[in-house]
């Protein structure tokens, strides 16, 4: 589905495109969250803590990564290369923004993700090909969860 919202995006005026998306990305987020706290559901009698298992939430990835590795001895980011893991922590990070600051950057931000590249008061940038690469980063960590 969100890679049909990409494509449906290219062929927009610019704000519809930006909002489309944008929206692409916090699904991305969404979709991700629900598959993983349904996993760890699902195995919780696999973890050390099976009452914190079953609770767990994904819409961090930094967080989340280091509580699947405290309580089910897995490192959600071991499929992923060094560049790949900030790739995701990036766009995890620039969901945060939407949902929770209009897409502004601020100094939180840029401690989290260390982007250089971004300008505190200002929109955060999003493009469909970051989209793209954080669904199949996300893929590839959902079938290693799993």
């Amino acid at each position: 589905m969100i890679e049909k919202l990409l494509g449906f995006a290219e062929v927009q005026e610019s704000a519809v495109a930006e909002s489309l998306i944008a929206n692409a990305l916090e699904d991305c987020v969404s979709s991700f969250d629900g598959f993983a706290r349904e996993t760890c559901r699902v195995f919780s009698n696999k973890s050390s803590e099976p009452s914190k298992a079953v609770s767990l939430s994904f819409q961090n990835i930094e967080k989340a990564r280091e509580r699947v590795l405290a309580l089910f001895g897995l490192d959600l980011t071991a499929p992923l290369s060094i560049e790949q893991s900030s790739t995701l922590k990036r766009a995890f990070q620039k969901r945060h923004l939407l949902a929770h600051k209009m897409g502004v950057i601020d100094q939180g931000y840029v401690d989290a993700t260390q982007d250089s590249s971004a300008s505190i008061g200002r929109k955060v940038p999003i493009g469909a090909s970051e989209i793209l690469e954080v669904v199949s980063l996300l893929r590839l960590t959902s079938q290693y969860l799993f």
